[in-house]
């Protein structure tokens, strides 16, 4: 009998034993899961911040180019202006000589033809036509 329960006793110790390795074992392979676990959720993390980066840099390069197209679109205005401001300013010119030409037309046949009024005259027709 005493055999029996000191075989019993130490097949309980290699049950332990073996149970104790098991335990230490799973929680070996449990610290390796979480571990794993721990990187996974970091490198998320890390692959979002830079996702968030990248969308970022697009937004700033996106307002860049709203900005440079902004900027040419102002420049062809005021180039537009310039060249507005330059046709009424010969518009303006052109109807001036054209009362000037009126009024020596009008002169010239009051007082007669004379060569300085046509010079005049054919100097200012030279200039309508230049401006047109």
């Amino acid at each position: 009998q005493r055999e029996e329960e000191e075989n019993k006793k130490e097949a309980y110790h290699k049950e332990k034993e073996k149970l104790v390795k098991k335990r230490e074992e799973y929680t070996a392979r449990a610290e390796q899961f979480s571990e794993l676990k721990k990187k996974r959720i970091n490198e998320k993390k890390i692959e979002k911040s830079k996702q968030k980066i990248l969308e970022e840099e697009d937004i700033w390069a996106e307002l860049e180019n709203v900005i440079k197209e902004n900027e040419m679109a102002l420049k062809d205005l005021e180039d537009y202006k310039i060249f507005v401001e330059i046709k009424e300013n010969e518009e303006k010119m052109k109807l001036k000589l054209e009362e000037e030409l009126r009024i020596g037309t009008q002169e010239n046949c009051k007082e007669g033809n004379t060569d300085i009024q046509e010079e005049k005259l054919s100097k200012t027709e030279q200039r309508i036509r230049e401006l047109e």
